[in-house]
């Protein structure tokens, strides 16, 4: 009677963390999506290409595992909200990774469109290497003709083009806000080893940019582009030109860029506590800690700006020790943007 007591406890209790969590076990997908959409499963298998149609939205529910049985695409032509949480990260990956998958693809998504938003979320395993010329481009998202989209807190790691945008390319008017991600260990055959842009004018702000592989502009290239790129830490990407970052952008500011940038950017090392053991898809991003140390120079070298510009006080110190955790958010970027000159 007690062991049978003690059985159904167990059961119970379980039965109540699935409940809380939400999710059913996992489900089946392909093809194109003409309703309102949630995949709220702790997994979803995708076996073949997908299109959340125009007027349509599809949800994905934190925790998810989203889970590429062969080299597929998820398209959108509606909305996508795929927001995770710090403790429950969706996740998109290849089953094979050696195959990959085909990556997030806005390709003119109408603009009548709620806006999409990628948050809190592990892309990983994407290979834009088949198919047309654009196919080719954005091993995890690729973004084109549309600025109704958010990408936020998310790690980017490991994917790859075989022509432009290792983990990113936005084309052709695309403006997404890019922010506060991790972009690391990404790798393209040709330029723009964690971003690419052509003819696109993104916000790019916050992110860690590091480890990155490309022919010319291991973090990011943007060719015909405006983009604005501060408070971004550009760091061990690897190019035989443009090693971080192509020349000629007049938007770059506050980041910490190896090597420099002309404007106000610095050349110094962020310490990171263990990063990735190389750079390029070959090492694992997604394990690594990019966190920086205690003994980062960062804000010594913050303090230092501002005494320059003669802007500094005793309130200044006070409100950057209290921030100086988060040395790449939007509280440092408001703090340089009022004290030093555009």
């Amino acid at each position: 009677m007690k062991t049978s007591f003690t059985f159904r406890f167990v059961l119970i209790g379980l039965l109540l963390i699935a409940t809380i969590k939400g999710f059913s076990t996992h489900i089946n997908v392909w093809g194109t999506i003409n309703s309102i959409t949630t995949w709220n499963y702790d997994t979803v298998r995708v076996y073949g290409n997908v299109t959340v149609n125009n007027g349509v939205k599809l949800t994905i529910s934190a925790g998810a595992k989203v889970i590429f049985m062969g080299h597929y695409s998820l398209k959108i032509q509606g909305q996508l909200y795929a927001k995770g949480n710090k403790t429950y990260k969706i996740i998109f990956k290849a089953y094979n990774p050696s195959t990959g998958w085909a990556g997030i693809r806005f390709d003119n998504t109408p603009t009548s469109n709620a806006q999409s938003i990628i948050e809190y979320c592990i892309i990983q395993n994407g290979k834009a290497n088949s198919g047309t010329t654009e196919e080719k481009m954005g091993g995890a998202i690729f973004v084109k003709g549309t600025s109704d989209l958010i990408i936020r807190n998310n790690i980017l790691s490991n994917n790859r083009a075989s022509m432009f945008g290792g983990a990113i390319t936005c084309r052709y008017g695309a403006a997404p806000t890019i922010a506060n991600n991790i972009i690391c260990n990404n790798s393209s055959s040709s330029n723009g080893g964690g971003i690419y842009l052509f003819q696109a004018n993104p916000r790019i702000a916050n992110n860690t940019i590091a480890n990155n592989t490309a022919s010319s502009g291991g973090g990011v290239y943007a060719n015909q582009s405006a983009p604005y790129i501060y408070s971004n830490i550009i760091y061990g990407n690897q190019a035989s030109s443009n090693t971080q970052l192509n020349t000629g952008l007049t938007k770059v500011r506050y980041n910490i860029i190896q090597g420099g940038y002309s404007g106000y950017n610095y050349n110094t090392d962020p310490k990171f506590v263990t990063p990735s053991s190389g750079a390029g898809t070959s090492y694992n991003g997604v394990t690594a800690n990019w966190s920086l140390k205690a003994t980062s120079l960062l804000l010594i070298e913050v303090i230092l700006v501002l005494l320059q510009h003669k802007v500094f006080s005793m309130f200044l110190i006070s409100m950057y020790m209290v921030i100086s955790d988060l040395i790449r958010s939007e509280w440092m970027l408001v703090l340089l943007s009022i004290f030093l000159p555009m």
